[in-house]
């Protein structure tokens, strides 16, 4: 009879996990995921990418709005840096916001430009919470692209940094003296 849970949002988890590579593509789009997964390579730290996969046994057809040519224009919002947030037929809706809400606007009635609608900055960590909610909002293209990118050390870097660190300022360690200094005790 199929779950009465709701919906569990991977890319809202990742975000809320201070990811810093987070990311979604599909898999019918192999263009797309190649450039994602390339770019998700390419990152360091940990990368996270939802891949929207049909399978034909346990979800077909899941997916087909967002891939099939004739529905996929209104279902589907790529994520480009720096560029609006622009989808339909013939790129006529834009994303502006009011306020922290999102909301779809024409382009064709005169009223919004491409000028009013809302840019696209991977840096932003509040813009990508706003991005992953639109699966939840009827009528919302979904985003494909990069949600968030940010550029930090790495925990091995820091790890290794520390120890450099600590070895400049006490000397290199000596695991005898260590283990026999202090208070000890032999066990027979």
């Amino acid at each position: 009879m199929g779950t009465i849970d709701h919906p569990f949002y991977p890319i809202t988890v990742a975000l809320g996990s201070a990811g810093t590579f987070v990311a979604r593509t599909m898999d019918r789009d192999p263009k797309h995921m190649q450039s994602i997964i390339t770019r998700a390579h390419a990152h360091r730290g940990t990368s996270f990418i939802e891949i929207f996969q049909n399978c034909n046994i346990y979800n077909d057809g899941a997916w087909f709005r967002f891939t099939e040519k004739d529905t996929r224009p209104e279902s589907v919002i790529y994520l480009e840096h720096s560029k609006p947030l622009v989808f339909g037929e013939k790129n006529n809706k834009g994303i502006r916001l009011d306020g922290f809400k999102a909301e779809i606007v024409s382009l064709d009635d005169g009223k919004y430009s491409i000028n009013d609608l809302l840019v696209h900055d991977e840096t932003s960590r509040e813009l990508a919470f706003i991005l992953s909610e639109f699966m939840e909002k009827p009528g919302f293209p979904v985003p494909l692209g990069v949600f968030f990118k940010q550029d930090k050390t790495c925990y091995e870097v820091e790890l290794a940094e520390q120890i450099e660190h600590v070895t400049e300022k006490l000397g290199k360690g000596d695991l005898e003296k260590l283990l026999f200094s202090g208070s000890t005790w032999t066990v027979e």
